[in-house]
């Protein structure tokens, strides 16, 4: 059901969807961060509803094509980047703006590219020089040698710890230091750790919330479905429903102050 980023769907889940289990949501993170937001159309709670799990965690990267000129995040605060975005609502304008509020960098965005593909294609004609928004995983699924032959200079990553493969590259939280722009690091880490949530309508009886989560877990388990990953490049690095419940609440009431900012 696409429309408005996927709030649509969300409202739909939340006010129409029968409440039997028979309806689940598989939504981009960033439905949590909306309703927090106070964004426009949120017609849904999303603390309320019920969750299932999160099929994998990948940190958020900002990085500059190997021809930008860009070797390290320092050079971002006194040199521009070039970043290619699609909608206002995404995440290749999101965190490229959260990057010029709180740590002062100097990246333009270009929007208006219709997926990420694009976005790939304009830095490879130099349209533009760079990208955020998208995860390790995403990147290692379609371009599995941009980090290995340095075609793609990874820059910082947005996430609640470092990925073990990754751990020179700088955590943006550990690159602010006064505690309020922490704290808004920390809850744009807290979207990205809701990864690639499942959930389903509230209202449901509690055996059969009880039942959708064991089935959950157990696929996350399941030797062919990790097999098919792995044919496909994703990981598997999953959350269970308390976990993603938690991170959920932690994003709608966040202080007031730091949703301001």
């Amino acid at each position: 059901m696409p429309g408005a980023g996927h709030v649509r769907a969300t409202n739909f889940l939340y006010n129409r969807a029968p409440r039997d289990g028979t309806h689940l949501g598989a939504v981009i993170r960033f439905f949590v961060l909306h309703q927090a937001l106070g964004g426009k159309g949120v017609k849904y709670d999303a603390t309320k509803f019920n969750f299932v799990g999160s099929t994998t965690v990948s940190n958020v990267v900002l990085g500059a094509f190997h021809t930008a000129g860009i070797n390290n995040f320092k050079d971002l605060k006194t040199k521009e980047l070039i970043v290619g975005g699609t909608g206002v609502g995404s995440g290749s304008v999101i965190f490229p703006n959260l990057f010029n509020k709180v740590l002062g960098t100097k990246l333009k965005i270009v929007q208006g590219y219709k997926s990420g593909h694009t976005i790939d294609l304009a830095m490879e004609r130099g349209e533009v020089q760079g990208r955020a928004g998208f995860t390790f995983d995403s990147m290692m699924a379609v371009h599995p040698t941009w980090m290995s032959k340095g075609t793609f200079k990874v820059l910082a990553q947005i996430g609640l710890r470092k990925e073990t493969a990754h751990m020179s590259i700088p955590l943006a939280e550990d690159l602010v230091s006064s505690k309020e722009d922490k704290q808004v690091m920390r809850m744009f880490a807290g979207v990205v750790a809701v990864g690639s949530p499942i959930f389903t309508t509230p209202g449901v009886p509690k055996a059969r919330v009880a039942a959708l989560r064991n089935a959950f877990m157990a696929t996350m388990k399941d030797k062919a479905y990790l097999a098919r990953m792995k044919k496909i490049r994703l990981s598997v690095n999953p959350t269970n429903a308390v976990g993603l419940a938690k991170i959920v609440s932690y994003i709608v009431n966040a202080p007031s102050a730091v949703l301001d900012k």
